[in-house]
């Protein structure tokens, strides 16, 4: 079992994105391998908690994305790095960790490297087929990340299947 992390550290940056009711996410980081998703740590602006906070994981490649799996956080206080445990939902490998917020500003960088920020107007955290995003910043690193476990395989191996049923 390994520990995968999807986005960037949720550190105190020199910037910020504060496009609220849009739905963004950058591409830094996307998940090396297939996860299940426990942990998000984001670190809003101070004077920009989150209200009703949701996360996702999406695929896709340049501009058009698609949900895949997420939950909603809730309110998150702004000023420092907050930490939420307890998720759990798939992510797979090449996924991007996205947000939606109707009044959060996220911390984030586009002066050190990094992917791609893209948005969209609206929820976008929810199963809807493939959406086209603009692509607004790059590069750029956003406070944003999530941590996940490779799935283990527990299945026995067929030659172990037929050896016990002898």
């Amino acid at each position: 079992m390994s520990i995968i992390t999807i986005g960037s550290d949720a550190i105190d940056r020199v910037s910020s994105y504060g496009n609220t009711s849009y739905t963004a996410f950058d591409t830094t980081n996307p998940a090396s391998a297939d996860c299940t998703v426990y942990k998000l740590e984001i670190y809003c602006v101070s004077g920009h908690n989150a209200t009703a906070l949701k996360i996702g994981v999406f695929y896709g490649s340049s501009t058009s994305w698609t949900y895949r799996a997420g939950t909603t956080i809730g309110a998150v206080t702004a000023g420092s790095k907050q930490t939420f445990t307890g998720l759990s939902f798939a992510a797979q490998t090449g996924d991007i960790v996205g947000f939606y917020d109707t009044s959060a500003w996220i911390e984030n960088d586009n002066s050190v490297g990094g992917g791609h920020l893209l948005q969209k107007a609206g929820d976008h955290c929810k199963a809807e087929g493939a959406q086209t995003y603009a692509d607004i910043y790059n590069p750029v690193k956003t406070s944003l990340v999530l941590e996940g476990t490779t799935v283990v395989n527990r299945s026995v191996p067929r030659i172990a299947r037929i050896m016990l049923m002898s």
